[in-house]
């Protein structure tokens, strides 16, 4: 430390920093700082590359300077290897060697033994790049990297499970690598290969190790299952007869092939339909669940059929009987069993009701069966019809005609083929037709006697002129009316009738058989009213009372009222001849009378706007002001009416110039008070409206403040307080001269008697402020401020 005059330098105290790093220097005992290396500042930032000496020169305020320096020392990094790059395979490890220094820390840390040490073991799951941080004895570091690359282990595979019957071989076929090693070698062509031929007797597990380009292994292994061949039976030898199928039971296996295949219905399954014509040998290869396979033999032998003879075909007539002459073997089989008398021998009888055609079964001493037909043919009965069932409507006649043979014979006796019969009630009629072949049958035929529909008309009635009524036939399904006039149809059962006059209907009525009717209607008429009402009092303001009357004719029953002022509610409408009605609501109204004579003819008329009703007008007004004083007694009305045209103000002060026609008029009050004004406004129809508002006059609001008291109980001026006329509101505060609060009321009756806040002492004399606040009656605030004085 140098020392010049009194100025102290101190540069701070030597340091050591590693190459690349940088120091804090800072210098103390002055205002001023100059640095050898240029800078000003009391505080510098070095980063030298070798041993530094850094000098200060430090000032204080009077001029005087001194000087000191500070020794950098700058140590080296050290010389850091992280060591050679490698390679492993996934799931190995290594160790790394770094140098250069005395401690290291390696990163990523994951997958090494120790972080924290030179020469770490390594076993990272991917190519990782590593990292590592070495210091020397001087405390500096520096970093060098490596990199591990992890190579994956070939993705070895020793191929499928697979299964070889006993005494065959199969290739086993490995993947994955450059080169192959099997294990067992036993029944192997070559051990050395991925696909060597594999040849075991027993089921065998094969294990592959499979090596890649990157001398990485990995192991796979498969079965080789031997199964055994299967114990194939054809089954039993056989016979049948020719055209006749049996089927065949192979058994042993899950799968069969037979041979030949001629004459098999499927030669792939174990139980196959044979249908030789000659004697055959069949081969069956039985294959089991393994695929292993194995055969066997049968034989199916053919005997021939027997020469069936069922006879000659045979004629007959219905209930007639033929024998049957079968021949050709020792067991006789006859169907269809319908009309035999016996169907297991050789000559049954026979009796159908059809023809029909008999088939024979012949069986001969080897069991074999053969058919023959015989056709037993039976004439039909002719086609007797005695013709449609036939109708007739009560007292007509019909002709029945038969047809179906070449002679008739009726049960009337007549032996014709047409007959005309006229029944009165329903019967039936029998024919008996014969035909070429002697063969009879019958038919029967219904003649159905109808009776003629009830027809009716309806009963007489009676319509309104220019009104409609429905007829009502009934009885039948279809109708005809006549005469046609005023009928909205004639061939329906309800026809509209609107005839001009009364009018007699004839209906003919014709019923589902087709039978016919007829019935009469008389429709009257009656007249319709012709309606005629008028009103006393067509237009003006509401309430506009209207009476009513009415002139209809003919003589009427009912009347029924709509003065179209449904406002009216229940008034709205009524049954009255010559009603009143009120109408309370501006507008234009239409009337509607219905009425009903005493023949029950109903009819409406409406008049439409026959009333009109003006509106009202509104009186509205408002007063600027409501309340004031006669020292501004002028007030000014606003007319706020509307659908009005004239005016009539009255002022409620008769007094004054107590009216006005004006629309909105300007009125001078005299005299204090409460007056009620009126409005009243006529509209351009004449309605009228009024109505009034209360203007308030109020007296004029006075104050005297005397200046000066003498509390001293002798009966003369003993108080101060204000005079004042016509206020709402008071208050009044007393200060001394220091500002304090002595007195303060609210009550203009109570007055200051000198006592300092209401306390028996009285205060001195002097001259105090006082403080006034006051509402007049007009809601104004007045203020005064003054002086007052308390003389003893």
């Amino acid at each position: 430390m140098v020392n010049v005059g009194s100025v102290s330098a101190n540069a701070g105290t030597d340091q050591i920093i590693c190459l690349g790093q940088s120091a804090n220097l800072t210098a103390s005992g002055g205002v001023n700082y100059s640095w050898s290396n240029g800078a000003g500042t009391q505080s510098i930032n070095v980063s030298p590359t070798q041993n530094t000496n850094y000098t200060v020169t430090v000032s204080d305020n009077n001029g005087c300077t001194a000087s000191d320096a500070v020794y950098v020392t700058v140590n080296p990094l050290p010389q850091a290897s992280a060591g050679p790059n490698k390679a492993i395979c996934i799931g190995t490890s290594t160790t790394i060697t770094a140098s250069g220094g005395t401690t290291y820390a390696w990163s990523p840390s994951s997958s090494l033994s120790n972080a924290a040490i030179a020469s770490p073991v390594a076993n990272p799951t991917v190519t990782t790049t590593y990292t590592v941080t070495v210091t020397n004895n001087n405390g500096c570091s520096a970093t060098s990297s490596m990199v591990i690359t992890v190579n994956p282990l070939p993705q070895a595979s020793a191929g499928s499970n697979n299964a070889i019957c006993i005494g065959f071989s199969a290739n086993l076929n490995a993947s994955g690598g450059t080169s192959y090693v099997w294990s067992p070698s036993t029944s192997l062509s070559n051990a050395t290969i991925a696909n060597p031929v594999a040849t075991p007797t027993v089921t065998t597990t094969y294990t592959v190790t499979v090596t890649n380009a990157n001398t990485c292994s990995a192991t796979s292994s498969m079965v080789l299952t031997v199964n055994a061949l299967p114990l194939a039976e054809a089954g039993p030898n056989q016979s049948i007869c020719i055209y006749n199928s049996t089927t065949l039971n192979a058994t042993g296996g899950t799968a069969y092939a037979w041979s030949p295949a001629a004459s098999l219905n499927n030669q792939n399954i174990a139980n196959p339909v044979a249908n030789p014509t000659v004697t055959t040998t069949y081969t069956v290869t039985v294959t089991n669940g393994n695929g292993c396979s194995s055969t066997d033999n049968m034989v199916l032998t053919v005997n021939p059929l027997p020469n069936a003879n069922a006879g000659q075909d045979a004629y007959m007539c219905p209930h007639e009987t033929v024998t049957l002459n079968a021949t050709g073997g020792n067991i006789y089989l006859w169907s269809p069993a319908t009309g035999l008398n016996n169907v297991n021998i050789a000559n049954p009888t026979a009796h159908p009701s059809v023809t029909t055609t008999y088939t024979v079964q012949v069986t001969d001493a080897n069991g074999c069966i053969n058919t023959d037909n015989v056709v037993v043919n039976l004439y039909p009965l002719p086609p007797a019809d005695a013709g449609n069932h036939a109708a007739i409507c009560i007292g007509n006649s019909t002709v029945l005609n038969a047809t179906g043979g070449t002679t008739y014979a009726w049960n009337t006796g007549d032996n014709t083929q047409a007959i005309t019969v006229s029944p009165q009630t329903t019967s039936t009629y029998t024919v008996t037709v014969t035909d070429n072949n002697g063969c009879s049958a019958t038919d029967n035929v219904i003649v159905d006697v109808n009776n003629l529909p009830p027809a009716n008309a309806g009963n007489d009635f009676s319509i309104c002129t220019g009104n409609t009524g429905n007829l009502n036939a009934s009885g039948g399904v279809t109708y005809a009316w006549s005469p046609p006039n005023g009928l909205s149809n004639t061939n329906t059962a309800n026809p509209v009738a609107n005839p001009a006059s009364q009018t007699t209907y004839t209906v003919t009525v014709t019923d589902a058989n087709g039978c016919s009717q007829t019935d009469d209607v008389i429709v009257s008429i009656f007249p319709s009213p012709v309606i005629n009402f008028i009103a006393d009092n067509l237009s003006g303001c509401p309430p506009l009372i209207v009476n009513f009357t009415d002139n209809t004719t003919p003589a009427i029953q009912t009347w029924v009222w709509d003065f179209g002022d449904p406002q009216s509610g229940v008034f709205n409408n009524s049954g009255m001849k010559n009603p009143t009605h009120i109408y309370n609501t501006p507008g234009t109204y239409s009337v509607t009378l219905t009425v009903t004579t005493t023949d029950g003819c109903t009819k409406s008329l409406i008049q439409n706007n026959i009333i009109q009703v003006s509106p009202k007008p509104v009186a509205d007004f408002t007063s600027i002001p409501q309340q004031t004083t006669l020292e501004a007694p002028i007030v000014q009305f606003l007319n706020n009416s509307y659908n009005a045209v004239s005016y009539y103000w009255n002022f409620g002060e008769p007094s004054s110039q107590n009216t006005s026609n004006l629309s909105s008029p300007v009125h001078i009050f005299q005299n204090e008070g409460t007056f009620t004004v009126m409005l009243y406004v006529t509209s351009a129809d004449g309605c009228t409206d009024s109505t009034s508002g209360t203007i308030r006059i109020l007296p004029t609001y006075s104050i005297f403040i005397p200046n000066a008291f003498t509390p001293n109980g002798d009966g003369i001026n003993d108080y101060f307080r204000p005079v004042v006329t016509n206020i709402e509101e008071f208050l009044m505060l007393i200060y001394d001269r220091w500002g304090e609060m002595v007195y303060e009321t609210d009550d203009i009756l109570k007055p200051w008697d000198g006592h300092i806040n209401n306390s028996m002492e009285i205060g001195t004399q002097d001259v105090y402020s006082c403080v006034i606040i006051l509402k007049d009656f007009m809601g104004e605030t007045h203020k005064y401020i003054g002086r007052v004085a308390l003389i003893k």
